[in-house]
């Protein structure tokens, strides 16, 4: 079976800036890059790019699928929840994260279901 890969990153509230993506050229030399979106298919290989200092840098939302059973939402929410002491019974169920942002009072919440790929 061939392994295939989509990684798609997307920003909605604003373009990044030069310095964003700068750094986004550095994640992938095969991804197709623009300061609204970042796409790349792998027919072999894995993404080695650093998720969640790209969204911190400026994508809002972030897909992960492999044919192997990787699936990942991630969104990023610029002010973080009002409130976060309800979303803790939430968070490492079923695959749901929040990673707070170590520089704001943002963060990213992750969903990452797991399954079996031949059941999908």
């Amino acid at each position: 079976m061939a392994e295939y890969q989509w990684v798609e990153f997307r920003a909605v509230d604003a373009p990044l800036d030069d310095a964003a993506l700068s750094f986004m050229h550095g994640q992938s030399t095969r991804a197709v890059i623009s300061r609204w979106q970042f796409t790349n298919e792998y027919l072999f290989g894995d993404f080695r790019g650093d998720v969640m200092e790209m969204m911190r840098r400026g994508y809002d939302v972030h897909v992960h699928y492999a044919n192997f059973g990787i699936r990942r939402l991630c969104f990023r929410i610029p002010d973080g929840f009002k409130y976060a002491s309800e979303l803790q019974s939430y968070l490492s169920v079923d695959g749901i994260y929040w990673a707070p942002d170590d520089q704001g009072s943002g963060g990213i919440l992750s969903l990452e279901p797991e399954g079996d790929a031949n059941h999908w």
